[in-house]
């Protein structure tokens, strides 16, 4: 296992085909694992590699503490493959043994999720949040996981968790159109919603604006199955929820270093936008909120990072104060971050083009990528600009380093369920495009 570790060390990590990272996971599951290693060895290569100085191998410790809580289903495809000798297909836990396993992981993400190291606090959160549903179905290991999520609710505010049983909830105990009548919902579960949902403006933050995942909809408290727009409904209402967050905040005592690191990552976070608008809303000045932003983007540690709540502050300054508006948008153009995101930062419904001369005076930077001007050629809320002025935009792509893929690929999007019977491109376009 260590001579695989030092492998996935100089691994590229956007390899996804037969990845070493992924053979090394394969040993962490219960069953189906190809070895008989001990629950002991497995936890201690887990902790080891979390406790690793390289980001990488903290990274992989929390992919494996992810596969140890993980399943049914699992799969051994391959996995008899590695090694001198003939295996078989590993370790089989009996029940009694699968539930030692598990609350074995589970006491290493409670305390993991305790930890004072953000970046595996957060990931462990993350990772128990992710497996609680599947756990929870294994009956003898409900008690356990109430213990874990009080344990780590009680240290801080744990909305992970808590949009993890509102899932459960739903899923497993609510009725849906055409289904049978659900289990009741368990005492229990229903003590652990109302425990685990947060309180105070920060947790409420970070629950329903800078939480990780894709069921958003599980916080939404009027989410109606009857609906045939139900999923766009509930995001109206939490775009409207997190924009009222964002006012509070503004209106508040509250710094945003509160918030972390996450405000500007660039993980999926889809009300971020909707918090922007909320803080320039709640803003007493909206110079000191922008100039809170800045200081706090310059504090943020990484390299990839997504500005959506800048985007929201800005659209929400250019509703109220159009002049401010194109001033901090002016700022952007000089801004060494903000620059090569300058486009997206504009308010969609009232680009003008001025607002295209700020962004193609972008072109000349060397650190500007193409893909920032796309948008412009395909989107409808930028299709009311000159033609000439587009078919200008094409022609200083295609003399840029991979401008031939951004054309290429806007001009696929802008054909994109369009009749072919209509000459959507006009012959200039095309002329580009074909080129």
């Amino acid at each position: 296992m260590a001579l695989l570790i030092r492998v996935a060390d100089h691994e590229d990590e956007n390899n996804n085909y037969d990845a070493v990272r992924d053979k090394i996971s394969g040993f962490f599951q219960p069953y189906l694992s190809g070895t008989h290693a001990s629950l002991e060895q497995r936890l201690a290569v887990v902790e080891r590699c979390l406790s690793s100085e390289d980001a990488g191998q903290r990274s992989l410790g929390l992919k494996l503490l992810s596969t140890a809580l993980d399943g049914p289903p699992w799969t051994g495809f391959g996995l008899n493959e590695f090694g001198a000798r003939p295996r078989d297909y590993g370790y089989r836990p009996n029940h009694e043994q699968l539930e030692k396993w598990r609350t074995a992981f589970i006491n290493l993400a409670v305390r993991l999720a305790n930890a004072d190291d953000e970046d595996i606090k957060s990931g462990a959160r993350q990772v128990l949040a992710n497996e609680f549903r599947g756990l929870w179905h294994q009956e003898a290991m409900r008690y356990r996981l109430v213990e874990a999520a009080r344990a780590i609710n009680d240290h801080e505010p744990w909305g992970a968790g808590w949009k993890a049983v509102r899932s459960i909830i739903y899923f497993d105990h609510t009725r849906e159109k055409g289904e049978a009548e659900p289990e009741p919902l368990p005492q229990t579960l229903a003590d652990l919603d109302r425990d685990l949902e947060p309180r105070d403006l920060i947790a409420k933050i970070n629950t329903y604006v800078l939480g990780k995942g894709h069921d958003h909809w599980a916080l939404d408290d009027e989410f109606d199955d009857s609906s045939d727009d139900k999923y766009r409904a509930a995001e109206d209402r939490l775009a409207a929820k997190a924009t009222d967050l964002g006012e509070n905040f503004a209106a508040s005592d509250h710094r945003l270093d509160e918030l972390g690191a996450d405000l500007f990552s660039n993980d999926w976070m889809p009300y971020r936008k909707a918090f922007g608008i909320g803080l320039a809303k709640g803003a007493h000045n909206y110079r000191e909120g922008w100039q809170g932003l800045l200081e706090h983007l310059a504090n943020s540690s990484g390299s990839n990072h997504d500005f959506a709540v800048i985007g929201g502050f800005i659209e929400e300054v250019a509703a109220k104060n159009n002049r401010l508006s194109k001033e901090l948008l002016d700022e952007c153009a000089e801004h060494p971050q903000l620059q090569k995101v300058l486009v997206g930062l504009h308010p969609w419904n009232e680009f003008t083009e001025a607002d295209l001369d700020r962004c193609v005076a972008q072109f000349d930077h060397e650190e500007t990528r193409t893909w920032m001007f796309g948008p412009i050629l395909w989107r409808d809320n930028y299709a009311h600009l000159p033609s000439e002025r587009l078919v200008g935009l094409a022609q200083r792509l295609l003399a840029k380093a991979d401008g031939d893929d951004t054309l290429l690929e806007a001009l696929s999007m802008k054909l994109h369920g369009e009749d072919l019977a209509n000459d959507t491109l006009g012959p200039e376009l095309r002329k580009l495009g074909l080129k």
